[in-house]
């Protein structure tokens, strides 16, 4: 049924729970396992130096997370892994589409209440727009 399943990991625990669900489909499916770390856009007006290391410093952030997420689930496991900039509902959805994914799997607000509120539910978004089932773990 679930050839692809693509996880959005924020490094919080619920959306560590949502790798390790994730991850047991994928095992029972023998499917294929992404797991995405999105970071904000960084401003391009620093300068050339600082925005490179803003850079640096904000995937080699996105790389710890995905490797202690890695981590949780069971050993020997085959994971891949992106790191992309940008909104994290639309960097989850870029890679459902290049990947041609079959199910999207988040924790339900990784930020909090407030974060949500403010910048918008990654889950609504997801529901409203990705093209497979969405599935968000509480």
């Amino acid at each position: 049924m679930f050839k692809t399943i693509v996880v959005g990991v924020d490094g919080t625990e619920r959306s560590e729970k949502a790798a390790v669900v994730a991850a047991d489909i994928a095992q029972k499916y023998n499917a294929r396992l992404i797991l995405v770390y999105a970071y904000d856009p960084v401003p391009r007006y620093f300068g050339t130096e600082i925005y490179e290391e803003a850079v640096a410093q904000a995937i080699a952030h996105g790389e710890e997370v995905l490797e202690t997420t890695i981590a949780k689930l069971t050993e020997g496991m085959d994971v891949e892994q992106e790191v992309l900039e940008g909104p994290a509902a639309q960097a989850i959805l870029n890679v459902v589409r290049a990947h041609e994914a079959d199910l999207v799997v988040i924790g339900s607000r990784g930020l909090g209440e407030i974060a949500a509120l403010a910048l918008g539910s990654v889950g609504h978004k997801l529901i409203q727009q990705s093209p497979v089932p969405v599935l968000i773990v509480k």
